[in-house]
C-alpha cells in the first residue's frame, strides 16, 4: 500500500529565515523612552484630519467633498461619529483650513496626540511599532491598555505552536522576558509529556506577543534593557501546546489532537500561526477539530500563510477560523502574505520606512538558530530580542486582542468576538477582508455596555406638508435613562451647527421643541433633526424632510377615460395637490347632468345618446384650492368594431406529397389600431374542422391546415370575438389584394 504523509509547516518560517535580525547588536535605545513622565508636546498626527459633516449630509456628498480638496475618507469612527481623513503628509492644516470653509462641514481640525495613562516603560518598547505608533502600522494599543491594561488571568489563551520557553528543566530555560508572564498546564504531543518546551524558537516569539512581561524591569544584557518588550494581554493565562517540532514542522493528526486537547481543558483563545497547502479534502481530522473547537465556544485564529496565494492556508481557510494575513509598516498587505484574509494585523517586513535603523519588523524576546548550525541544548538559553516577520506574527497580535476583549466582558461569544473586529478594523486594503484590526476601538466597544439612545421625530412625519407655527415632538428613549432624563436638541437645517433644547411633556412622554414659525423659512424642502445624548455621552441623531407651504398651490388635474357604447367610465387618480391632498372631484358631464357633490377619483356615466360631449373635472383641495381640467369625448351607439384588415396564406412543402397551408389574420379595430386577445375562428374547406387562433400583441395570429390529396385549400373567417368590440365583417379586407378579407385560398407549392 502507498501511504503518503502530509506535513505542516509554520506559516513564518520561510520568509523568517530570510528576515530575522538580532536587534543585539543594535545601539542602545534604553534612554529613547521614559514612560509618562515629563511634558508632553503639542502634536498630531501626520496625513489625518478628523472631519464632521453636517446631519443632512448623505455619505455620497461627504465623499464628494473630500475628493474635492484632495483626500480621501479613511473610515468612519464608531457610531458614525466623525470622518478619518487621510490627506498628503505636510498638507494638515491646509485641508483642515479648506474643510472648515465649507458650509456642510460641522467640524474639521487634526487628529491631535492624546497621551494614554498607561505606557510600557520596556527599554525597546520603541521599536515595538506594531503596537502603537503615531503615524503608521500600529494597532492603538497605548489606548486600548487604558480600557484594560494587559487582560486578567482568567482569560486563557493556547498557543498550538513549536512549544513555548516556559520553564526551566534539564536542557530547557525559562524565556528572560517571559518571567513574570502566567502559564497554565500545558501537553507536548511530539514527545507525550506535559514539558512542552521550545526547542525551535517560534512558540515563544508567538507567545511573548500575545502576552510578553510588560512593564518589567529585566535586565539580561543587551540593548533592550530596562523592561524588554512589550507584550499585548501580558496579563493573561498562556497554555503551552507543542505540535511542531525542532525544524518548525508537525503531522496533521499531532495538530487536530493539539485544537481538541486545548479545548477540553479550558482554552478560550486559540492560537495557530501555521499552516499546510494541503487539499481541503484531504485533511479532514484538521477540519473536524476547528469544528469541535468552534463549538466549544474557542475562538481560533490562525495565520493565513507567507506564499502570496490567492487564499488562505489551513487551518485559516476554515470558515470557524479568523485568518490573519500580514502588513507592514505602510498598513499595505506585505508581498509575501496570502490573500483572501477576514483580518489583517503587522507581519512586518525587512525595511525600514520608519528611519530607525532598523528593520520594520516584530520583536520579542527568543532564541534562534537561523544556520541551524548549534545543537538543540546550545541553543535553547541563548535569548536574544530577535526581529521575526511573517504572517505567524500577524495572528497573535489577533489572539492577544481577543483575549483583552474577555477580560472586559466574560459573557462574549467567539462569533461576538469576531463581529466585533469587523466592525472596528480600519478600512486598508481589500485582500486585508475587514481591514486591520484597531484595539483600542475594539476594547471601546466592549467596554461601553450602555446602548446609544433611540430617538424619532414623532411631528411632523417625513414628507408632511406644513405651515404656519408648530411644535416639533420628538420621541427619545434609553435603555439605562430615565424617561425625561436625556438630553433632546433639536434644530432646522443643521441650524448653523446649533442645538436647541426641548421640554419634555411627561403627560405625552415626548420631548416638545419651542414654537417654530414656518413663515420665517421660504416654502419647500426643509429638514428638522433631532439629537438625543445619554448620560453616558452616546449620541444618536434623526432627520425628517418637510415640505413648508405657507401659499397654498392649487392641485394638478387630469383625467382617462374609455367608452363603451353610451356608457364611459372616468378615471382622475393622477390628479394631485403638490402641497396637501386633494378633498373633493367635481365632474360635469356635458350632458346637462354632474356628479354627486366631492365625489370620488373614478366615475361612471351612462349617455342618453351619441354624440360629442365635453367633460369637465374641478378638484378641490385641502386649502380650499380648486383647479379644472375639460376634455371632448365622443359616444358611439354602440361598442367598438373590429376586423380583419389583412388576410395572408403561404404553402409550404412538409414531404413528399405533404403540405401544409399557413394563414396569417391581422385584426385591427375601426382605428385601424391592432386588436390585442381577439379569437378568431374559421374552417379549411376540406372537411369544415374549426380552426381558431388569439391575437397578440400585434393583433396578428396565424392557423394552419396539412393536406396530401387536395392541390389546394380555401380558409374562410367565420367569426371574430372580444369582450369589447364587436365583429363587422363588412370591413373586412386585404389590402395587398390576394384575398377579400374573409376568404383565402392556398394551392401546394
Amino acid at each position: 500500500m502507498l501511504i503518503r504523509r502530509i506535513s505542516i509547516t509554520l506559516a513564518v518560517v520561510v520568509v523568517c529565515l530570510a528576515l530575522v535580525v538580532s536587534v543585539s547588536a543594535e545601539p542602545n535605545f534604553a534612554n529613547v523612552y521614559n514612560g509618562n513622565i515629563g511634558k508632553r508636546p503639542l502634536k498630531f498626527v501626520p496625513g489625518r484630519v478628523l472631519v464632521k459633516f453636517k446631519e443632512t449630509v448623505a455619505d455620497d456628498e461627504a465623499e464628494q467633498i473630500v475628493r474635492g480638496i484632495g483626500a480621501r475618507i479613511k473610515r468612519k469612527a464608531m457610531r458614525r461619529a466623525f470622518n478619518v481623513v487621510a490627506v498628503p503628509e505636510g498638507e494638515v492644516m491646509k485641508k483642515v483650513e479648506a474643510l472648515r470653509r465649507n458650509p456642510r462641514v460641522r467640524y474639521a481640525h487634526p487628529d491631535w496626540i492624546a497621551y494614554a495613562d498607561f505606557v510600557p516603560t520596556d527599554g525597546c518598547y520603541p521599536l515595538q511599532w506594531h503596537l502603537d505608533n503615531p503615524v503608521y502600522g500600529g494597532i492603538e494599543m497605548e489606548e486600548a491598555w487604558d480600557i484594560s491594561e494587559g487582560g486578567d488571568r482568567s482569560v486563557v489563551v493556547a498557543g498550538l505552536d513549536s512549544g513555548i520557553a516556559y520553564e526551566t528543566d534539564g536542557i530547557y530555560c525559562r524565556a528572560p522576558d517571559l518571567e513574570g508572564a502566567t502559564f497554565t498546564a500545558g501537553w507536548d504531543f511530539l514527545n507525550d509529556d506535559d514539558h512542552p518546551n521550545d526547542d525551535f524558537g517560534h512558540g515563544t516569539h508567538v507567545a511573548g506577543t500575545i502576552a510578553q512581561t510588560t512593564n518589567n524591569s529585566i535586565t539580561v544584557g543587551s540593548s533592550c534593557d530596562p523592561g524588554g518588550v512589550a507584550g499585548i494581554a501580558f496579563n493573561t493565562t498562556i497554555m503551552p501546546v507543542k505540535v511542531l517540532d525542532a525544524n518548525g514542522q508537525g503531522p496533521i493528526s499531532i495538530i487536530a489532537e493539539g485544537i481538541r486537547w486545548a479545548a477540553d481543558h479550558g482554552a478560550q483563545i486559540i492560537n495557530m500561526s501555521l499552516g499546510t497547502p494541503g487539499p481541503a479534502w484531504l485533511l479532514g481530522a484538521l477540519a473536524d477539530a476547528v469544528q469541535y473547537a468552534h463549538g466549544k465556544g474557542v475562538v481560533i485564529v490562525a495565520s493565513s500563510g507567507n506564499s502570496s496565494g490567492a487564499t488562505p492556508h489551513y487551518p485559516a481557510a476554515y470558515p470557524e477560523v479568523i485568518a490573519v494575513g500580514a502588513t507592514t509598516y505602510d498598513e499595505k498587505l506585505a508581498s509575501y502574505s496570502n490573500r483572501g484574509n477576514e483580518l489583517c494585523a503587522p507581519g512586518g517586513f525587512d525595511q525600514d520606512l520608519n528611519g530607525d535603523g532598523v528593520p520594520d519588523m516584530v520583536l520579542q524576546n527568543t532564541f534562534f538558530d537561523p544556520d541551524n548550525s548549534k545543537s538543540v541544548a546550545d541553543t535553547v538559553c541563548d535569548f536574544k530580542y530577535w526581529f521575526f516577520s511573517g504572517t505567524s506574527m500577524a495572528a497573535p497580535h489577533v489572539s492577544g486582542l481577543a483575549a483583552l476583549m474577555l477580560s472586559v466582558d466574560s459573557t462574549l461569544t467567539n462569533e461576538d468576538i469576531r463581529t466585533i473586529l469587523h466592525d472596528t478594523a480600519d478600512t486598508v486594503e481589500s485582500a486585508c477582508g475587514h481591514g486591520l484590526i484597531n484595539a483600542r476601538e475594539a476594547l471601546r466597544t466592549v467596554a461601553n455596555s450602555d446602548d446609544p439612545p433611540s430617538v424619532n421625530i414623532k411631528y411632523p412625519s417625513s414628507g408632511d406638508f406644513i405651515s404656519g407655527p408648530i411644535t416639533v415632538n420628538i420621541d427619545a428613549t434609553d435603555d439605562n435613562d430615565a424617561p425625561g432624563a436625556l438630553t433632546v436638541e433639536w434644530n432646522v437645517d443643521g441650524g448653523g451647527g446649533v442645538w436647541k433644547p426641548t421640554t419634555y411633556n411627561s403627560v405625552h412622554g415626548l420631548y416638545e421643541s419651542e414654537e417654530w414659525d414656518t413663515r420665517a423659512v421660504i416654502d419647500g424642502q426643509h429638514f428638522i433633526n433631532a439629537r438625543a445624548t445619554d448620560s453616558f455621552g452616546n449620541e444618536s441623531t434623526v432627520s425628517s424632510s418637510v415640505l413648508v407651504n405657507n401659499v397654498n398651490d392649487p392641485p394638478i388635474v387630469s383625467f382617462t377615460y374609455t367608452c363603451s357604447g353610451f356608457t364611459c367610465d372616468f378615471d382622475a387618480s393622477d390628479s394631485y395637490d403638490p402641497d396637501g391632498t386633494i378633498q373633493s372631484y367635481d365632474w360635469s358631464f356635458g350632458d346637462g347632468t354632474q356628479s354627486e357633490q366631492g365625489s370620488g377619483a373614478t366615475v361612471s356615466h351612462t349617455y342618453a345618446k351619441a354624440g360629442p360631449y365635453t367633460v369637465s373635472l374641478t378638484v378641490t383641495d385641502d386649502g380650499d384650492a380648486s383647479n379644472s381640467y375639460s376634455e371632448d369625448v365622443s359616444v358611439t351607439e354602440g361598442p367598438p368594431t373590429l376586423h380583419i384588415e389583412d388576410l395572408d396564406g403561404v404553402g409550404q412543402r412538409i414531404y413528399g406529397r405533404f403540405w401544409l397551408a399557413k394563414i396569417t389574420l391581422t385584426v385591427q379595430d375601426s382605428w385601424y389600431d391592432p386588436v390585442i386577445g381577439a379569437t378568431v375562428y374559421g374552417v379549411f374547406d376540406d372537411g369544415g374542422t374549426l380552426f381558431n387562433c388569439k391575437t397578440q400583441s400585434d393583433g396578428i395570429c396565424s392557423v394552419q391546415g396539412y393536406q396530401y390529396f387536395r392541390k389546394c385549400l380555401t380558409y374562410t373567417v367565420l367569426d371574430i370575438s372580444h369582450p369589447d368590440y364587436v365583429y363587422d365583417p363588412a370591413q373586412n379586407r386585404d389590402v395587398e389584394g390576394d384575398s377579400d378579407g374573409t376568404n383565402i385560398t392556398v394551392c401546394r407549392p
